[in-house]
């Protein structure tokens, strides 16, 4: 049996001070097994000296982990964010045992092939610092120190990383990023597909662990489409064609799924779309900051939350979303007076169901609980007139005043 474990404890110290501590355990293990009986007659015609012989095998494989971590967040300054923490993990991998017991009358072998459990200790610790330099440029710099000790053996790795994101004109973002890393755990697969047979396997004395140095550039862009889109660009061709392979079903082939994937296509009606779309982007941009700072204008002296644009940073507008104690008969009151609003988003994301196996009822996150009760989107976008703003300001300034 397969399973995953986890005990999570969230703590707010002060108002600029969080701290997330999670204990875990996970269970992976696949075993399979062949068993095969032949009779045969090996004095032909005589039947008197029928045999029988039986073939068994067994393969076993498995992870199983013991865990714990702890991250904390820090707002030290509107300029500075700094993220810092911990984690120890034991592992103990069980990278295959086959068991072959081959009898017959005259031959009997019961042989055992594969190694045995490896135990192996892995730790890390990093600190990192979100720093706003300027209202343009975002740095993110920070150490990660990880380590893994093994058949008396103890490999440790400091490991430098930094992205940096400069905001260009037209809502353009140049991004840039660096990392070292060290790699403790191995796969041992096929060059084709996936089996549950493939392996992992901690790096040992014999196989030292695999280093690399990551770079990254690219623009950034935000667009819509008339539906869902979205590109990846690449110069790895056997990357390009897994991206494929998981965009559409995890299938090369139709009908034949090498792996999980997903209906992820931007058709060519949606890229259609885009390409006339694009040379409204600023235009609708600039819109929706005029709607924006519109509401903020008045709305402020209502009992309403409003939401706020840090000086250092310029929003897009995707939604205006106010905060209400009473939202429900907000939404309900202007629904009856023609002003659609929605709920971005009712449910937090550890209430969802997808992630029952995560969080469980007893974990208690309060401010992301509050907010999935008093949170309301207003009308907002490039295709609204003066009189419908100025319509929907009215209902709201009547309902909460």
């Amino acid at each position: 049996m397969n399973s995953i474990t986890a005990l999570r404890w969230n703590h707010q110290w002060s108002p600029k001070l969080f701290s997330n501590a999670t204990l875990t355990r996970s269970l992976y293990n696949f075993n399979t097994r062949a068993l095969s009986e032949t009779s045969f007659l090996p004095n032909f015609p005589d039947t008197t000296g029928q045999e029988i012989e039986n073939l068994a095998a067994l393969y076993l494989s498995g992870i199983e982990d013991y865990g714990g971590r702890i991250d904390f967040d820090y707002a030290h300054t509107p300029l500075h964010y700094i993220r810092y923490g911990a984690g120890y993990t034991n592992h103990k991998f069980t990278p295959g045992a086959t068991n072959l017991k081959l009898t017959s009358t005259d031959f009997n072998l019961d042989t055992s092939l594969g190694s045995q459990s490896i135990l192996s200790d892995e730790f890390f610790a990093y600190v990192e610092d979100e720093w706003t330099v300027s209202e343009n440029l975002k740095i993110n710099a920070g150490l990660h120190f990880a380590g893994l000790s093994v058949q008396n053996e103890t490999y440790t790795s400091l490991q430098p990383r930094m992205g940096l994101n400069y905001s260009l004109p037209r809502d353009i973002a140049l991004k840039v990023s660096y990392a070292d890393m060290m790699q403790f755990v191995n796969l041992l697969t096929n060059e084709g597909i996936g089996l549950p047979t493939d392996l992992w396997v901690p790096s040992t004395a014999n196989i030292k662990p695999q280093t690399s140095r990551q770079y990254a550039l690219g623009l950034a862009k935000n667009l819509g489409a008339f539906g869902d889109g979205g590109a990846i660009t690449t110069n790895d061709s056997s990357l390009a064609e897994r991206i494929r392979c998981l965009r559409n079903y995890g299938a090369e082939k139709k009908y034949f799924h090498q792996e999980l994937g997903r209906n992820s296509r931007l058709d060519e009606l949606q890229a259609a779309f885009l390409r006339v779309k694009l040379q409204w982007l600023d235009r609708w941009s600039k819109k929706r900051t005029q709607i924006a700072d519109f509401y903020s204008r008045h709305l402020s002296d209502t009992p309403l939350i409003l939401p706020l644009s840090a000086p250092h940073a310029r929003s897009s507008w995707h939604l205006y979303v106010v905060r209400s104690t009473d939202r429900d008969n907000l939404q309900k009151k202007l629904a009856t007076a023609g002003v659609h609003t929605v709920i971005h988003y009712p449910i937090p994301p550890h209430r969802q169901e997808a992630y029952g196996d995560y969080a469980t009822s007893a974990v208690r996150l309060p401010i992301a609980e509050k907010l999935g009760g008093q949170v309301l989107s207003l009308p907002i976008g490039p295709q609204l007139t003066t009189i419908q703003t100025d319509y929907v300001v009215e209902q709201v300034r009547q309902i909460v005043r």
